[in-house]
């Protein structure tokens, strides 16, 4: 289980996350809510890329700054840069021997499954933002982590890849945590065991219908004075 106790986190007089309390349980936890609203904030705190907050980390007893804790989690960021100096193939090798628990039992037949077998030799410069996501999921994989973190993992991806990557997370979701920031409206009602909305820095059990959801977004963000003014001026045209 991953816990995280009293996250304050600030930027400047700005108040992102206030004193945010949660367990995550193993299977998929998925994170929805404006932009701004401290989503990308947590998962870079959980992830270690941000270490300037007040609170508590810990996954299975290991501490957020922990060796152990560090080689157990896998983090994907929305906007992680790869390095085009590399192939494909040079980058999944690099990143599998930082875990030691890695394994590529199956890298050639992920890469054949994500139709990346013609290209894996060729340098990332070369490739699109579709084909970066596929080998930086790939890589995810194959590093066998218990804690995987996935930003926007399914923007910008084509409808084929997004069904092959809910299929494997549906296997991988029986033994890992799993937390995903998503809005794609298939991915919330295929899992939707664990549904938490972001609001004042505080994060809320979403369990109702999965189809109402936006409905809970828009009702966050939409200025009704605002909306029925630029409502009158389109009926009375």
């Amino acid at each position: 289980m991953l816990s995280v106790k009293d996250i304050t986190k600030k930027y400047g007089k700005n108040i992102v996350l206030q004193e945010l309390t949660y367990n995550f349980d193993k299977g998929v936890n998925i994170i929805v809510g404006t932009n701004g609203c401290g989503k990308s904030t947590l998962l870079n705190i959980i992830g270690n890329l941000d270490g300037n907050f007040a609170g508590e980390v810990t996954f299975n007893d290991d501490d957020l700054t922990s060796i152990n804790y560090k080689k157990r989690t896998f983090y994907l960021p929305s906007d992680f840069y790869l390095p085009e100096f590399m192939t494909g193939k040079e980058y999944i090798d690099f990143i599998l021997s930082l875990y030691p628990n890695s394994n590529n039992k199956h890298l050639n037949d992920l890469i054949k499954l994500f139709k990346m077998d013609k290209s894996i030799n060729k340098m990332i410069s070369n490739y699109s933002f579709g084909m970066k996501k596929k080998i930086q999921f790939i890589a995810s994989i194959c590093a066998d982590a218990d804690l995987y973190l996935y930003d926007e993992l399914f923007s910008g991806l084509d409808f084929e890849t997004t069904i092959i990557i809910e299929e494997i997370i549906s296997y991988m979701e029986k033994t890992k945590t799993i937390i995903l920031v998503s809005h794609d409206i298939n991915t919330l009602k295929r899992f939707n065991k664990k549904i938490m909305i972001m609001s004042e820095g505080k994060l809320n059990e979403f369990n109702y219908d999965v189809d109402g959801i936006i409905n809970r977004i828009s009702e966050m963000v939409i200025d009704e004075t605002l909306l029925n003014s630029i409502r009158e001026d389109y009926e009375s045209n």
